[in-house]
C-alpha cells in the first residue's frame, strides 16, 4: 500500500491480524506515532501506531528509527521501541531478524525514517535520518522473514518540487518487492510470488555476459515492470508472461 496518512496502515492491520495468527508488525519511522490523541482526535498520523496496538498486542509491534516524539510516547505501551539515538536502525533490525523470522510479518515504512536531504517531501521531516542506501540494507536484512504485506507512507509530493522523495520511495518499494517476493533460478527464470498487483523484475549480469530471461509473474495484474542491468559489452533479452 502507498500513502498518504500513516493512519491508513491501521485498516490493513485490522484485516490481517485476525486472519494471520501470530502476526508481527515492524515500523520504520522517525516518530513512534503513539499519542493516544492529537488535536482532539484518536485517529490521526500521530496516533497511528497506538491504534495499531489496539489491533495487535504491543509486544508484537517493533518500532525502529525514532528520533523525535512526545514524552508520553516513550513512557507508554511500547515494549520494543528502538530510538535512533540508542541504536542505529540498521543494527536494530539486524538484531531483530532472528525473532521476526519466526512469525508472519507486516512492514510499515514512514518515508520520514529517511533523512530530509533524501526525502524532503513529507509532513514531519526530522534531521539525522538514515540514507536510502541504509533503508535498502534494512530491506535486504529482512529477506529471511515471511513478509505478508507492506506499506510506504507519508509521501507528500507537494512539499518536494524536486520530485526526489517520490523517486526514492518508488525505488525503495521496488527493492522490497524484489527482495521479499521474487525468486530467481540458475537458468535466469524469475517468478514473483506476491500478493501485490504488480511484479517488478531484474536481471543482472557481468561485463561481457549476456542474459536470456523468462519471467512468469504470478499476479492478477497484466503488467510487469522490468529492469535490465548489464555491463559495457553485455546484452539481454527478456520475455514476460
Amino acid at each position: 500500500m502507498l500513502g498518504g496518512d500513516h493512519t491508513a496502515t491501521l485498516s490493513v492491520v485490522e484485516v490481517l491480524a485476525p486472519a494471520i495468527p501470530g502476526l508481527r508488525v515492524l515500523q520504520l519511522d522517525a516518530h513512534p506515532d503513539l499519542r493516544e490523541e492529537f488535536l482532539g482526535e484518536r485517529y490521526n498520523y500521530a496516533s497511528a501506531m497506538a491504534r495499531v496496538m489496539d489491533a495487535v498486542a504491543p509486544e508484537r509491534v517493533y518500532q525502529v528509527g525514532m528520533r523525535s516524539g512526545a514524552r508520553e510516547e516513550y513512557q507508554g505501551k511500547a515494549p520494543h521501541l528502538f530510538p535512533a539515538h540508542a541504536v542505529h536502525p540498521v543494527e536494530a533490525v539486524r538484531s531483530l531478524v532472528p525473532e521476526l523470522a519466526r512469525h508472519p510479518l507486516y512492514v510499515t515504512i514512514d518515508v520520514d525514517v529517511l533523512d530530509p536531504s533524501e526525502a524532503p517531501g513529507t509532513g514531519a521531516p526530522e534531521p539525522c535520518g538514515i540514507t536510502a542506501t541504509e533503508l535498502v540494507e534494512i530491506v535486504r536484512l529482512l529477506e529471511p522473514c515471511h513478509i505478508v504485506g507492506t506499506d510506504l507512507m507519508e509521501v507528500a509530493h507537494a512539499f518536494d518540487p524536486s520530485g526526489r522523495t517520490g523517486i526514492t520511495a518508488s525505488w525503495i518499494l521496488r527493492e522490497a518487492i524484489l527482495t521479499w517476493w521474487a525468486k530467481v533460478n540458475l537458468v535466469g527464470q524469475m517468478t514473483v510470488e506476491t500478493p501485490h498487483p504488480m511484479a517488478l523484475t531484474r536481471i543482472t549480469h557481468g561485463q561481457h555476459g549476456s542474459a536470456m530471461g523468462k519471467v512468469t509473474a504470478e499476479t492478477p495484474h497484466p503488467m510487469a515492470l522490468t529492469r535490465i542491468t548489464h555491463g559495457q559489452h553485455g546484452s539481454a533479452m527478456l520475455r514476460i508472461e
